[in-house]
Order: structure tokens, then sequence, then C-alpha cells
């Protein structure tokens, strides 16, 4: 597998879904999170897969990302879905997809697919005869 840094404008993105998504945060355990300690939060987990995954030349791709207060989870929910899902294969070298966060993150995903699933088949039929 690789990783790589994901994008400032994709952390900022999971960070307002931490923070902002309502009803979809049932699973966050009642932890109350600021967007930029999310943005701390993400940062920290998406570095330690890189450090994990290419120990010899970490220190050479690090940056200091800055959270983009412009993006909106609910803008475009099948973004924030795709840009989840970019960030958790980002992040899963080593034992960083056992951590409470990532499993925490997996489980919002889950919420947003479903969210996304209901919205799509709303007036749909349940038992078509």
């Amino acid at each position: 597998m690789s990783a790589f840094f994901s994008s400032e404008k994709t952390i900022s993105l999971v960070a307002d879904l931490i923070v902002n998504s309502g009803d979809l945060r049932t699973w966050w355990s009642g932890k109350k999170f600021t967007k930029e300690n999310a943005f701390k939060a993400l940062v920290g987990l998406n570095r330690a897969s890189l450090k994990y995954r290419y120990p010899c030349s970490y220190e050479e791709m690090l940056y200091e990302p800055r959270l983009d207060y412009s993006m909106k989870w609910n803008d475009d929910i099948p973004q924030t879905f795709l840009s989840l899902r970019c960030f958790l294969y980002q992040s899963c070298e080593g034992r960083c997809s056992e951590s409470k966060l990532y499993k925490d993150l997996e489980n919002i995903c889950d919420d947003v697919a479903y969210h996304i699933a209901h919205q799509a088949t709303k007036n749909k039929e349940w038992d078509l005869e």
C-alpha cells in the first residue's frame, strides 16, 4: 500500500465533518472538537501513517498544512464521502488503522454512505410487486 500526505482541503473537509455533522455524529462518543483540534488530530494521524510507511524519507515529506475554513462537509456530500475514503486510505499504515480516531472515522464513513443512499432512494419502493 502507499500513503501520501492528504491535502489541506481534504483534511479541512473531514475536520468540518467531525465538528458540524449533526445527526451523523452518533459515532463520536460525545467528544467535543473544535475544527482546529479536529484538523490537528487528523494531521497527526496522517503523519503517523506516513512515518510508518516511509521511515527514511518521512522528514522530507512534512509541511505545515493550514486549515481551510471554506471547506464545508454538506456542500457536496458525495465529495465528502470520497474525501473521507481518500483520507482513510492515506492514513491506514502501521497501527494507525487500529486507533480510536481511525475507527471512528470508519464509522462516520458508513453513516455518510447510508445518508447518500437514503437520499437517493427516499422516493423508491421498499418492496416491489
